[in-house]
């Protein structure tokens, strides 16, 4: 448990900042064993998965976010939840749209994300 000092700083034990490195040496294996291999459309998805539970321990712990409750936590809120709507737009346009014409995915090989219905076999 984090002691508050006389000068309102917060004391944090030395096993919480060991803790917390371990969790990020896990997770950065966890990255590196992730790459290795295909998931599909999910590769993205998964290594953002990743990557935000990276950044929100660092966050969390080395920044003292646990120990702050004033704006500047709603700010943090704030921003995640914008960078969440952010990203969610994004990920929609990009599913969504056909924006690979014939030529360009003839030349490098690409096919649509998004198969058409109309083709869909019924049974």
């Amino acid at each position: 448990m984090a002691k508050h000092s006389e000068s309102h700083h917060v004391i944090v034990p030395v096993k919480t900042f060991v803790a917390t490195f371990s969790a990020l040496l896990v997770l950065t294996i966890l990255t590196v064993v992730a790459s290795r291999f295909d998931f599909g459309s999910m590769n993205l998805s998964i290594a953002l998965l990743i990557a935000f539970c990276k950044a929100s321990l660092v966050v969390w712990i080395f920044m003292g976010m646990k120990w702050d409750r004033g704006f500047n936590f709603v700010a943090f809120v704030g921003s995640i939840l914008f960078l969440i709507i952010f990203i969610g737009f994004t990920f929609s346009d990009i599913a969504f749209r056909d924006y690979r014409d014939k030529v360009e995915g003839e030349y490098f090989g690409l096919a649509h994300p998004v198969k058409p219905i109309s083709g869909a076999h019924h049974e």
